[in-house]
């Protein structure tokens, strides 16, 4: 069993998607630390994400949206604190360029938008009780 499996979901056109899922795809493999990285295609977003944590009995889950990417260290990083969910930082891309720095994800408040923070580590066992 692998210890970690980074999910890339992705709905809609696939041929949109495909360059922005080979750069998430090669930061995923990239990792200092060896994971299983699962592509997963839905009608949304959450049946994508769903999809690709079923395909996996790693013990923890990254969700990594198609159109993010992860610092080699991340993987390394988050084992150390065991699933601390921290405040990814994202690079914005027009026409396939990433415009300027990376910058923090501004904080939500879950009754806004209930939706799993890109990046975020949490134990594969918790995320199917939650549903």
């Amino acid at each position: 069993m692998n210890n970690v499996a980074i999910i890339i979901p992705f709905f809609g056109d696939p041929d949109y998607w495909s360059p922005f899922v080979e750069r998430s795809t090669f930061s995923a493999l990239n990792q200092t630390v060896k994971c299983e990285v699962i592509v997963s295609q839905g009608e949304s977003l959450q049946e994508a994400r769903n999809n690709g944590a079923g395909q996996t009995d790693a013990e923890w889950l990254i969700f990594l949206d198609a159109d993010d990417e992860l610092d080699e260290m991340y993987v390394e990083e988050m084992l150390k604190v065991s699933g601390d969910i921290r405040q990814p930082a994202t690079v914005e891309y027009v026409d396939g360029e990433p415009i300027g720095d990376a910058s923090l994800i501004p904080e939500k408040d879950l009754r806004e938008g209930n939706y799993l923070v890109v990046g975020s580590m949490c134990n594969a066992e918790l995320f199917w009780v939650a549903g």
